[in-house]
């Protein structure tokens, strides 16, 4: 948590310093480069079924742009603000496995939503 913390301040300087593509760009090739090292490491081959490749190319494209729109905000808003709102994404995966996946919701889940909403709706004051 505290590297995750870390890296919220430095891509923000780096983003003020070199506009918000290109280090995103990098922390995205640093993530490959270390998921092969790490394969390698632990000498595990990378591989996923043939008929999932679709699915994992449209998850790629939408995660990639996804965290390139989180720098495109930082670099036009606070990086306190656009980080808090991008880390709500937990909430939004609940509500969608309710709406779509009929999941039933433990309190647990109730009061973390609620929580990001509150947090959300706190920042905007």
């Amino acid at each position: 948590m505290f590297s995750f913390g870390v890296s919220f301040v430095l891509i923000d300087i780096l983003i003020e310093k070199f506009g918000w593509f290109i280090p995103v760009f990098f922390i995205k090739i640093f993530g490959l480069i270390f998921i092969v090292l790490f394969s390698l490491f632990m000498k595990k081959e990378l591989s996923f079924p043939k008929n999932m490749s679709k699915f994992i190319i449209i998850i790629a494209i939408l995660e990639t742009t996804a965290f390139l729109s989180i720098g495109a905000g930082i670099s036009m808003e606070y990086t306190s603000i656009v980080y808090s709102v991008a880390s709500s994404f937990p909430a939004i995966t609940i509500i969608l496995a309710r709406m779509f996946l009929k999941e039933k919701m433990e309190l647990s889940n109730i009061v973390g939503a609620g929580f990001v909403v509150l947090g959300i709706g706190l920042l905007s004051l």
